[in-house]
């Protein structure tokens, strides 16, 4: 699993999320990953969900049901209780997040709105939202309400079925289904939904088949009267490469922003990640990470890195600490990563990654490929045999080709120079 997910992260990625992982059960059905605690169960969740699941689709030819375990903290100690794995907290990517519940989430200004829509939802006050549309930065708290709406309803116990997707896996799931024929199957496992909440809208930009797909799901559950919650980082008007169709239907019931919480909820919100981990933070501390951080999804890493380190190396957590783990984050977050390339490359030519990282000569997916290995020499630092390895272990000669190629290209096709453009403007 490593060697592949090598081909498609960075070096540095790998030793940061990855180093303290193991596969502790594998088959066709279930795969569980032990990790060091929630913190990076959430991240590797969030993250690099789609990554893990090629990655054993890959191997398996099969989609087994991930999950992270990891030991719980008991109440009062600072380090995790030594459990058996059959009685550790677990996560499991398929749908709910457990844990993230309303009781949980940091109330503030900037989200109030959201908050109650989705209250309404839970409570059968608002039948008016549907679609309810919640849009926001990275981590500003729209994947905590979607799974908080789907675990207040099955706290409630109702009998209320539950469907949780996020965009990536949504298309892997269809794309999966058309190569094995088994779409009907597919739809059939959605029929009985009652509730769906599906996340990273904005990541269906240039996705058509998905789209297509979507709007038939959607069009079912509407006339069904089964709830939808939609969540993204822009509002549907704003998402580029969208069908008019989805575009329309995605703006047909209530749309509502998270903004960015204030320096308050900020604050409140790292002391509560770290009261629930058993650690503790000083005042100077918590108030330079939230002072220093200017989105949520670099705040919640930081968190991480810290939780991690401390519980590793058996130390408090201090200001120093923190200065020193800000700074490593600017030095990783410096200069764009291949996965990154890879991935909005991929989408902006409309074809899956596996299809971009393959071997087919076909033009449809050997041009997106050479612009792909072009943008990785022009804004990386990596070697050309470097780059080849992350792209399914293609020879350094193939790239040499590639950048040369694309760099001849931009001379004399327009269509070549716009494109090369277009995506460099993706990347910022």
């Amino acid at each position: 699993m490593i060697s592949f997910l090598e081909n498609r992260i960075s070096k540095s990625e790998i030793r940061t999320w990855f180093a303290g992982t193991s596969l502790i059960n594998l088959d066709s059905k279930s795969a569980t990953i032990e990790v060091s605690n929630k913190f990076v169960a959430n991240w590797l969740r969030e993250n690099y969900a789609e990554d893990i699941q090629l990655g054993f689709n890959s191997y398996l030819n099969a989609q087994p049901e991930i999950q992270f375990v990891y030991p719980p903290v008991a109440p009062g100690n600072r380090r995790p209780v030594s459990t058996p794995h059959s009685v550790v907290t677990r996560e499991s990517l398929s749908g709910l997040n457990k844990s993230l519940t309303f009781d949980n989430f940091v109330k503030g200004t900037t989200n109030h709105f959201a908050l109650q829509a989705a209250l309404g939802v839970v409570n059968g006050t608002g039948a008016h939202y549907n679609p309810l549309y919640i849009y926001g930065e990275s981590s500003a708290g729209k994947t905590h309400l979607l799974n908080a709406i789907g675990n207040g309803l099955r706290s409630n116990q109702l009998s209320e079925t539950v469907q949780y997707l996020t965009a990536d896996r949504f298309t892997t799931r269809i794309s999966y289904a058309l190569k094995r024929q088994t779409l009907d199957q597919f739809r059939s496992e959605l029929k009985h939904v009652s509730l769906f909440l599906f996340d990273d809208v904005h990541q269906l930009s240039g996705r058509m088949r998905t789209q297509t797909e979507l709007t038939a799901l959607f069009n079912r559950f509407y006339e069904a009267g089964t709830q939808i919650v939609f969540a993204g980082k822009l509002p549907p008007n704003r998402i580029p490469k969208l069908s008019d169709a989805i575009r329309s239907r995605l703006s047909w019931g209530v749309i509502t922003e998270i903004a960015m919480p204030k320096p308050d909820t900020k604050l409140e919100i790292i002391q509560k990640k770290m009261d629930e981990e058993g650690i503790s933070i000083p005042d100077d501390a918590a108030f330079y990470l939230a002072s220093i951080t200017t989105d949520m999804k670099s705040l919640m890493q930081s968190l991480t890195r810290l939780e991690t380190y401390s519980s590793i190396h058996q130390k408090p957590i201090n200001i120093a600490l923190v200065k020193r783990v800000i700074n490593e984050e600017k030095a990783l977050s410096s200069q764009i990563s291949v996965r990154k390339i890879q991935e909005i490359t991929a989408r902006f030519f409309d074809i899956s990654l596996a299809d971009l990282l393959s071997n087919s000569r076909k033009r449809r997916y050997s041009h997106p490929r050479q612009l792909a290995m072009y943008l990785c020499r022009q804004l990386t630092d990596l070697s050309f045999k470097e780059i080849g390895k992350a792209f399914h272990n293609k020879d350094h000669s193939t790239v040499i080709y590639a950048v040369k190629h694309i760099t001849e290209g931009m001379d004399g096709d327009s269509n070549t120079r716009r494109a090369v453009i277009q995506l460099e403007g993706l990347m910022q």
